[in-house]
């Protein structure tokens, strides 16, 4: 038997239920509809065709608040891989690619070089 799909994930909020609770504040669910990611408001259900990820750690980079470095970039779905850079829920820059693994390895590189930019 195979773990569920969102076991990871699962843990992390249970982590969090045990120090908070409202832990649905600390979690966001993926909208494919408006493309963007919203706050949850209650327990999520856990869907397995449904994306679910904690708040990302957000940062100013020359006063725009944008997440935190060393988190990872948005990656698309295992059917259109793509890596996204949104500010205030706009897409600022998209690139699709072949694999999520090179979406990946490219989101990875990103990071770096921004990091590297901003020393």
């Amino acid at each position: 038997m195979t773990k569920h799909i969102h076991a990871d994930l699962m843990l992390q909020y249970a982590k969090d239920a045990m120090e908070s609770e409202t832990p649905w504040d600390n979690w966001e669910i993926f909208d494919i509809v408006l493309n963007i990611w919203i706050n949850l408001y209650c327990t999520p259900s856990w869907f397995e065709d449904v994306k679910y990820r904690r708040k990302q750690k957000r940062c100013y980079l020359n006063g725009i608040e944008v997440p935190e470095l060393g988190y990872p970039v948005g990656i698309g779905s295992k059917y259109q891989p793509n890596v996204r850079i949104s500010i205030n829920e706009q897409t600022v820059f998209l690139k699709d690619f072949e694999s999520s693994e090179g979406a990946q390895a490219y989101a990875k590189a990103l990071i770096e070089s921004i990091k590297e930019e901003i020393k």
